[in-house]
């Protein structure tokens, strides 16, 4: 059993720079703060992160890693540029000993990611794409030994939560 946290970058300022330089907004500083609050309250401590290479997603999980102790980070291109595929590539091709593992990205893709792990799961077991918000945090077992084994429709969605739900 391996377990995938999927976090969505929190809200960025609006569009003045060009994306990939997108900050957060006081707004989403505040979800950081919220979402590190959760992660090591609910247990959720990953031995690994892969973060896309956005000015938003880094700050996310700067923000949101307190209280996590030492994470090694890698900076991914494919979580910026690619699609659910490619995700699930970059995740197979992870070290078995980098479990928990969590991945800060962007909406559609880490929808698109819950979704196709999630696939043939019990109905409603998969968060709907509207309801994946900016700060958002899905936590997935995977019916896998080993990441290079993962594939769609193995995983049971653990929990699920909205910045805006964390007490």
């Amino acid at each position: 059993m391996k377990r995938l946290i999927l976090l969505r970058h929190a809200q960025a300022v609006a569009k003045t720079k060009t994306d990939r330089d997108r900050e957060l907004s006081p707004t989403g500083r505040a979800q950081t703060e919220r979402v590190a609050t959760l992660l090591p309250r609910d247990g959720f401590r990953p031995a690994a992160a892969l973060v896309s290479p956005s000015a938003r997603t880094r700050e996310t999980w700067d923000r949101a890693r307190t209280g996590l102790g030492d994470v090694p980070v890698r900076i991914e291109e494919p979580i910026y540029s690619g699609d659910a595929g490619d995700l699930v590539a970059l995740v197979r091709q992870q070290p078995d000993a980098a479990d928990p593992l969590i991945l800060v990205g962007h909406n559609p893709t880490i929808h698109e990611l819950a979704a196709a792990l999630l696939d043939g799961a019990a109905p409603g077991a998969s968060p709907a794409p509207d309801d994946f918000p900016t700060g958002a945090v899905a936590v997935l077992d995977l019916d896998v030994a080993h990441w290079s084994e993962l594939r769609g429709g193995r995983a049971t969605l653990v929990s699920f939560t909205a910045p805006d739900a964390i007490a």
